[in-house]
C-alpha cells in the first residue's frame, strides 16, 4: 500500500492491479486518524459474532458503494 498524505490518496493492490482511493473533501483537519482492518475468512470463523454500532452501520449503509 502506498499513501500520499498531502495529495490525499492511497494505492492498494487488488487482484492483479492497483486501485487508487482519492480523498475529495478538504474539510477534514490534517490530524485525522484512519484505521483499516483486514478480515479473512479464518479470522471471521474463529471470532465471536461482531456487533456493529448503529452509527457505524448507518455510515456503511450510506456509503455502501465504497464498502
Amino acid at each position: 500500500m502506498t499513501v500520499h498524505w498531502l495529495q490525499k490518496w492511497l494505492r492498494i493492490p487488488y487482484d492483479d492491479q492497483h486501485v487508487v482511493l482519492q480523498g475529495a473533501s478538504p474539510k477534514y483537519p490534517d490530524q485525522v486518524l484512519i484505521q483499516l482492518c483486514l478480515l479473512t475468512t479464518d479470522a471471521v470463523q474463529d471470532s465471536p459474532v461482531l456487533v456493529i454500532p448503529t452509527e457505524v452501520q448507518a455510515l456503511i449503509d450510506q456509503y455502501a458503494p465504497i464498502f
